[in-house]
């Protein structure tokens, strides 16, 4: 999936990014998907902690985030 412009549709799941509405600066969050919300990884106010967006606060997202395959890898959980 490529980047879309928000807002963002209801049912959206799944790890990748976003854009927030009124980010000044280049770049995007990596963020958890929940269906009609998204969390933003390190996009609280204190540029640490997370923050909880609305569908109509997101200015672009993608939400497939995929990893290269590894052969080395093992299913964790």
């Amino acid at each position: 999936m490529s980047w879309k412009k928000g807002p963002m549709p209801s049912g959206t799941w799944g790890w990748g990014g976003v854009v927030p509405v009124g980010l000044k600066a280049q770049g995007f969050f990596f963020a958890d998907f929940k269906g009609n919300s998204v969390v933003a990884i390190g996009a609280g106010t204190d540029g640490n902690s997370d923050r909880a967006l609305s569908q109509d606060e997101v200015s672009f997202y993608n939400n497939s985030l995929e990893l290269p395959p590894n052969p080395n890898a093992t299913r964790l959980g």
